[in-house]
């Protein structure tokens, strides 16, 4: 029982990829034995929990890719208005290319004028897009409260593979978990000051506001000259004084 549900879980992991993420390139082609080029899908997205609300998160689908027939093997067109990205549909092997893929459609699907399917998501953090035409499809998240999820690339069918990898059918109901990180934290700037005009001051400012340091003798030796020579003076004309009286 044990192996069993260990086969299964390895199964379903093996059918989440083939949906939602990777593309097989012409190396491998896929069969068209049992396509049905008829059949609708859908494609439901389900957001992992960032403790941000799952609530109201608005997908935009958009169509990139169509499917066809060649030699009993389906491959992937992509559309006519985004040909001059490059991207080849039936090149993306792993999933780096994949994720490569989605943004450059991402930064392209907007010139292109290419109208998406929009849907907001419930409670639990899925949205459904049902009745969807086969396909390519790019889904891209309006970032909001919730966060920011990667572009993503999934078509309509998907691979169905068992747990050895070997596609075993197809898949027309995907499902898919984006990548999403919660939103950066704001940044407040400090407000900046504006600096005042600078002010030189005059040299009679400098010298009337120049303070009298501490322990400079320099004024007192200039006092105590001007003292000592008034003194001088003082006794020189008191002697010249006397001199007259006594001749007198």
């Amino acid at each position: 029982m044990k192996y069993d549900a260990l086969k299964k879980k390895a199964k379903n992991f093996a059918v989440f990829l083939a949906a939602g993420l990777l593309f097989l390139g012409t190396a491998v082609p896929a069969r068209a034995e049992d396509y049905s080029a008829e059949r609708e899908g859908s494609i439901r997205i389900q957001l992992k929990d960032l403790g941000t609300g799952l609530e109201q998160v608005e997908f935009c689908v958009y169509p990139v890719g169509t499917p066809f027939v060649k030699d009993k093997n389906v491959y992937w067109a992509l559309n006519q208005e985004l040909e001059s990205t490059g991207v080849d549909l039936n090149e993306l092997t792993t999933g780096g290319q994949v994720r490569e893929a989605a943004e450059i459609l991402e930064d392209a699907v907007a010139g292109a004028e290419i109208v998406p399917e929009k849907g907001y998501t419930d409670a639990n953090g899925t949205v459904t897009f049902p009745e969807m035409e086969q396909g390519v499809y790019l889904i891209c998240q309006t970032e909001n409260a919730y966060g920011s999820s990667e572009p993503s690339l999934v078509s309509i069918p998907g691979r169905e593979l068992d747990e050895d990898g070997a596609m075993v059918g197809w898949d027309y109901d995907v499902e898919i978990t984006p990548k999403s990180e919660p939103p950066k934290p704001s940044v407040t700037p400090s407000p900046e000051t504006t600096p005042g005009p600078t002010v030189t001051p005059s040299p009679q400012d400098q010298r009337e506001s120049s303070p009298v340091k501490t322990g400079d003798s320099s004024a007192v030796w200039t006092w105590g000259g001007i003292l000592l020579l008034a003194g001088e003076l003082i006794l020189l004309s008191a002697t010249v004084v006397r001199r007259r009286n006594a001749g007198r």
